[in-house]
Parts: C-alpha cells; structure tokens; sequence
C-alpha cells in the first residue's frame, strides 16, 4: 500500500507483494488476474481489478508433514495453537487496500465454510476441500 501511495499518479501500476497485487493508476485500466487452484495451481477463475487489491491465503502451498504424519501449515487456530484445519483450502479476497484483502483472505480460511463467506466482502474466490470454488461477486 506504501508502494500504490507512491505511484498512484502514474497512469497505471500494479505492485506485486509476494503474490498478493495491488493495482492502480489514474487511467483506471483494468487488469486480468488469475486465481491458481490450490492442487495444480491451473488457473481457477478470472478477475478484473482497476484499482484496489487481490490477496490469496490457504493451507496448501506453505504445507509440510509433521511429526505425527498429519500435514501441518502456516495458518494457526488461535483456538488451539495448532494449524486450522476448517474445510476452507484457499480464499482470494479483493479489497481497497492489499492490507485488507491479506487479512480478508486469512479471516475467510480460518472461519470456515459458513462463515467464510462473510469476510470476503469485496468479491473473491472461494476453495472448500469439500464441494467446487464459490466464486462472490464484487
């Protein structure tokens, strides 16, 4: 966001945080972004974004066994200070701001499949580990 801030007179820019992007410029030029799956990490669905930001959170690409041979991941359950496993596999989420979308995406993974929906205000994709992507209009 401190990086959009400095560029946002340019006609167009787009700043890539990791794999996370935050778009803008005053052309307001619309940019393609794909969502990859969480398995083969093919293209998921497409989004179009002018100005704002796309982040993608889940537990399967920062993914390894542990010592009990269940797969252990980055996203931790406050609850239980153990990785969340909530039945949600991935969530992208569009925002204003690219810290909105990371914290919406993170929020929608960790809350589950009912209640993901509700932080992914801004549009996004949605991954369940049971069921095909729900994708929310903007």
């Amino acid at each position: 966001d401190l990086a959009a801030a400095s560029l946002a007179d340019l006609p167009a820019f787009a700043v890539d945080c990791g794999g996370d992007l935050r778009i803008g410029g005053t052309a307001g030029r619309p940019r393609r972004v794909l969502v990859a799956g969480p398995g083969s990490g093919a293209p998921l669905h497409e989004l179009e974004v002018a100005d704002g930001a796309v982040a993608t959170s889940g537990v399967t690409r920062s993914a390894w066994p542990g010592p009990d041979g269940r797969p252990r991941h980055h996203l931790i359950d406050p609850a239980t200070g153990e990785p969340a496993h909530t039945g949600v596999l991935q969530a992208t989420a569009l925002a204003p701001t690219a810290l909105e979308a990371e914290v919406r995406a993170k929020a929608a993974v960790l809350a589950g499949p009912e209640r993901a929906p509700g932080h992914v205000v801004h549009g996004g994709v949605l991954v369940f580990r049971e069921g095909g992507p729900l994708v929310l209009a903007a």
